[in-house]
């Protein structure tokens, strides 16, 4: 074998191990940064999702009740749940993955939707006390201590309104990032 041959098989070699095992570990924040936008651009949005490969497409979400009420945004009322969501991405041998989500307990109904069974109930209550003067604590006249009510069971349907997909151009955008830096 000459020395233009084995050069050849060398870098032939060196080029497969960089496909097979490429190290991200440098591109990890920069893919995080361009789910976390995607994610929050669907916020900003108010929804972009469909037949996309992860999700993603053109459709709006359903306007919530307090958003059609104080003509705001759909989850979007105290900004609590955007910036909930954490992304993590991770490689393990040759997979990239790639986490997102939020801990906040109502996270998961409004993403995938659901019904919320309310039980019914019943409260007692105390109104129109004094709250400022010498007879603090003590009721007005008129007032009976221990008047109630009950309310009956209900429930409440959320419709989904997922905001953890991908647009495919930010897939792209992500696969584009990665050759680029098994090329280098």
């Amino acid at each position: 074998m000459s020395d233009f041959e084995s050069s050849v098989e060398n870098f032939k070699q060196q080029i497969l191990n960089k496909i097979q095992n490429p190290d991200l570990t440098s591109l990890l924040p920069v893919i995080q940064n361009i789910v976390k936008s995607s994610i929050d651009q669907n916020f900003i949005s108010e929804g972009r999702f469909g037949d996309g490969l992860f999700g993603g497409g053109n459709q709006k979400w359903k306007k919530s009740q307090r958003a059609l009420k104080q003509s705001g945004q759909t989850l979007s009322d105290t900004g609590r749940l955007a910036s909930s969501i954490q992304v993590v991405a991770t490689q393990q041998g040759n997979s990239l993955n790639i986490q997102a989500g939020s801990n906040l307990q109502y996270a998961a109904i409004h993403n995938f939707g659901g019904i919320i069974r309310i039980p019914a109930r019943s409260r007692l209550y105390a109104q129109k006390r004094f709250s400022q003067s010498n007879k603090k604590g003590k009721f007005k006249k008129g007032t009976t201590f221990g008047k109630g009510f009950t309310t009956k069971s209900y429930t409440i349907n959320i419709p989904p309104r997922p905001y953890l997909v991908l647009q495919d151009e930010d897939v792209v955008e992500i696969l584009k990032k990665i050759t680029e830096k098994i090329i280098q």
